[in-house]
């Protein structure tokens, strides 16, 4: 039903099962969208508000820490997917080795698109006087026969414990809070830092005095997650280099 001008640059049904060609290699929201956001903080008059959506590491799983990209499966993101209609994984372990290889390689790269940003704002004299949250929508849970984005079970932290990174302006040492924390949490905590009143209707809760009541990094030697199936996977496989 789509008009065809937009119909012809769609993919087809069979190959990408819920992406509609929101793929890395030309969606808007990739590495030339990334490059342009970093260009423009450059520009941003003061005060400003910047919100970023990069779709790294979400899909296509086909770069290297680097963002050299490599042949992706052609199934999108899972070489291991068994039911493209409930995107369950199938039983070939090797296979699931090989996707959660791809995701971590995948990370890495928006480590390093991360690094360039805040290089940038560095070189702009923007960073210390900036409040920066980084934050990911959800998690993936890569395990043999299941849903890689059910919570269910032994898979909860797989995709409910996401990353929740805030650095403060003038904030020079990194801490970690083990407080239970959600996304809903940003937006009062921007407030809170600021002065503002939070109104009563909103969700959430302002993170400040957990940030401010955070461990020293240093000296933080064990989180909630450390026993998690998963990560003692991910060491026998890869190790922890």
């Amino acid at each position: 039903v789509a008009p065809p001008q937009f119909a012809a640059d769609l993919p087809r049904i069979d190959l990408q099962h819920n992406r509609f060609g929101e793929d890395a290699h030309r969606s808007p929201r990739g590495l030339r969208h990334h490059e342009k956001f970093v260009a423009a903080l450059a520009k941003a008059e003061q005060p400003f508000l910047a919100v970023y959506h990069n779709i790294y590491p979400h899909n296509s799983w086909s770069h290297y820490p680097s963002g050299l990209p490599y042949p992706d499966s052609r199934w999108g993101d899972y070489l291991s997917l068994k039911d493209r209609k409930h995107t369950k994984l199938g039983d070939d372990v090797v296979r699931i080795m090989h996707d959660y290889q791809a995701h971590l390689l995948q990370s890495m790269h928006v480590d390093k698109l991360l690094g360039d940003l805040l290089a940038q704002i560095r070189a702009n004299g923007q960073y210390d006087r900036s409040i920066v949250v980084v934050v990911a929508d959800h998690g993936v849970s890569l395990w043999p026969g299941e849903e890689p984005r059910n919570p269910s079970g032994s898979r909860l932290a797989d995709v409910q414990a996401i990353p929740l990174i805030v650095k403060l302006p003038g904030q020079t040492r990194a801490g970690v809070s083990l407080d239970p924390v959600h996304t809903v949490d940003i937006y009062p905590t921007i407030l809170g830092y600021l002065g503002v009143t939070i109104p009563e209707s909103l969700q959430g809760r302002s993170l400040i005095k957990a940030i401010r009541d955070a461990a020293p990094a240093e000296t933080v030697t064990s989180t909630p997650h450390r026993d998690d199936p998963t990560l003692k996977r991910r060491l026998e496989w890869f190790g922890t280099g």
